[in-house]
């Protein structure tokens, strides 16, 4: 394995999950090293509490700055007396290109700040949502404070850039990549952010008109892009791991229906689904070789 894969390996590791004893405090490190930002991600810790175990009711997490953040801990597993032996510990954390970004749980006396993060055991699966940013609750609802989170998320809030602008300086800029073919399936956790609130907002007063219209100029570019045989090309001899090809053309397709009333969202959509369905049939399918 090179440098770059295991500080790729390490980097998930990180950011994804970790497990520890808590003792008079316990500190989050994460670092990136692909030297692109990550942006209000929702990562989860596992956190052993030796006995006599800990009152979730006393901790606070602290940011880089030092503040209390929002968090949630979700008891994995109680005692008779009620005391937290393992948690689920839940917050948002955004890292610098290149930087590092270090969270401390602790015991606190400061207010709490106020969270909706929700994190639950269902089938055996672990869920994480934020209701702050989540597209059910403001379809289902109308919330006019969920919706200019989510528009806010869609666009940046001045402090931090936001899910399109990241999205399109993959086309453009393109901070942070070795060149254009970088990683290519990596689109699909920007694209994927991005189609979901466009979907959910675009047609809400939220957005001005102009907005709107660059909103969808600039998700016509990305699927013209997406599309592009400079970018992204199996017919020219380029190949990866199915999983490559697959994320990105499911992304043309998001954008295909996104963009529904597009001259070009047909062609779009087909290309979308002959990609996926033939990765269906290789490889998972039937007669697949996974089968």
């Amino acid at each position: 394995m090179n440098e770059s894969s295991i500080r790729k390996c390490a980097l998930v590791l990180l950011v994804v999950s970790g497990s520890m004893a808590l003792a008079a405090e316990q500190q989050f490190v994460l670092r990136d090293y692909l030297n692109r930002p990550w942006q209000n991600e929702l990562v989860t810790y596992s956190v052993t509490f030796p006995a006599p175990g800990g009152d979730p009711a006393s901790l606070r997490l602290y940011g880089p700055d030092g503040k209390p953040v929002p968090v949630q801990i979700e008891p994995a597993d109680r005692q008779k007396s009620a005391r937290l032996t393992q948690a689920l510990v839940s917050f948002k954390a955004s890292i610098e290109p290149l930087g590092a970004a270090t969270y401390r749980l602790a015991e606190g006396r400061e207010p709490l700040p106020p969270t909706d993060l929700e994190t639950g055991e269902r089938q055996r699966m672990l869920r994480i949502a934020s209701g702050a940013s989540s597209l059910l609750k403001f379809i289902t609802t109308g919330d006019q404070t969920l919706g200019k989170a989510i528009a806010a998320e869609l666009w940046g809030d001045g402090k931090t850039s936001g899910f399109l602008p990241a999205y399109m300086s993959r086309f453009t800029t393109q901070k942070g990549l070795a060149h254009s073919g970088d990683a290519p399936h990596q689109d699909w956790k920007t694209i994927m952010p991005v189609t979901n609130r466009t979907d959910a907002i675009l047609d809400s007063p939220l957005l001005t008109p102009q907005q709107k219209t660059l909103i969808r100029a600039q998700l016509a570019f990305a699927a013209y892009r997406h599309e592009s045989a400079d970018v992204l090309s199996p017919e020219r001899g380029w190949s990866a791991n199915p999983n490559v090809s697959c994320c990105f053309y499911a992304g043309l397709g998001q954008l295909a229906c996104l963009l529904a009333s597009h001259p070009h969202a047909k062609r779009w959509f087909q290309r979308s689904y002959e990609e996926l369905r033939l990765d269906l049939d290789t490889w998972v399918g039937p007669r697949a070789a996974l089968s």
